[in-house]
């Protein structure tokens, strides 16, 4: 079969992992990974970062489609990633390098889930020595400048997905990113923003955070929700 996934590299790993699982249930074989780059989708969306961050056994390829899994659209899909275990045959591609770090993971390119002063919040809960990353360097600077302690240490997309997966502690509002990331190493104390206490301008549809509770409930063994 042909498996046509979409998205940046935690979703990209998501849409692998239940085809991957509607696979094994039909044994049948993945023979090809189409990533769908068409439509409009911002720029991350049209990498190949799957075959970066793990051992895919098939040829990977980019190509002018649309087609995708719809993987967060579903909570029986992250079911069914849990009943059939494919988490534990993937092998990731990135070493892993302990930080000890208690990171904020701010999101707000692509969609601003969660306000400043969720973030702030966030952020004096954790202390002086809290370091961010993410994808919007100006929010990240400002809130280090209204908190008034902080550290950036956003660098780019493989170094903060590996950065992530060797702290001690991870903070965010709804992402792929951070959670893609700590699937290979579900120990890590997860703090995320609940839909209710997410105050930015972007809602993200409460079957996601279903699903994301799916994954707190049977991956994560230290996984809680703000």
């Amino acid at each position: 079969m042909i498996l046509h996934i979409r998205g940046a590299l935690g979703t990209q790993l998501f849409e692998y992992l239940i085809g991957a699982a509607k696979a094994k249930v039909g044994n049948t074989a993945i023979e090809e990974v189409h990533i769908s780059t068409a439509g409009n989708i911002v720029e991350p969306c049209k990498t190949d970062w799957l075959s970066q961050i793990i051992e895919v056994p098939c040829p990977v390829k980019l190509v002018e489609q649309v087609n995708k899994q719809r993987v967060w659209t579903n909570v029986d899909n992250f079911k069914l990633i849990n009943e059939t275990k494919v988490i534990d045959n993937i092998i990731s591609k990135v070493p892993l390098v302990i930080n000890d770090y208690s990171i904020l993971h701010v999101r707000g390119k692509d969609r601003c889930i969660a306000s400043e002063q969720d973030y702030c919040k966030i952020m004096h809960s954790i202390g002086p020595t809290v370091k961010l990353l993410g994808d919007d360097q100006l929010m990240i600077n400002n809130l280090i400048a209204i908190c008034g302690f902080g550290e950036n240490i956003s660098q780019d997309e493989l170094t903060d997905w590996q950065t992530i997966r060797g702290a001690k502690q991870v903070c965010c509002a709804f992402t792929n990113f951070t959670i893609s990331s700590l699937l290979f190493r579900p120990s890590v104390d997860i703090k995320m923003l609940s839909r209710e206490n997410s105050n930015g301008p972007v809602k993200i549809h409460p079957i996601s955070y279903e699903c994301i509770d799916q994954l707190f409930n049977h991956i994560f063994t230290n996984a809680t929700w703000l």
